[in-house]
């Protein structure tokens, strides 16, 4: 797993589409993580990807910004994956 800042820093550079995976980098130990995602997720990722208008997989909608908005799109997607 990862937190949610971490999420809320991803970018499409640290997302492996086609390999099915995540890394997440300079993590509160330091270090970078990978984490393969599952069928779901990597089906919402991709569609996320093919509209993607900047480097940020969830970007803010409004300037300026905290980590904190950025955790709830995050909330929102985790949601989603864990529903369907």
């Amino acid at each position: 797993g990862c937190r949610k800042q971490e999420a809320c820093c991803l970018k499409w550079a640290d997302v492996d589409i086609k390999n099915g995976t995540l890394t997440f980098r300079d993590t509160k130990n330091g270090s970078d993580h990978t984490f393969p995602i599952g069928d779901h997720l990597h089906s919402i990722l991709r569609e996320r990807w093919l509209l993607r208008e900047n480097d940020w997989v969830f970007p803010a909608t409004k300037m300026p910004t905290s980590w904190n908005m950025h955790a709830t799109k995050v909330d929102t997607l985790l949601n989603r994956v864990g529903k369907e």
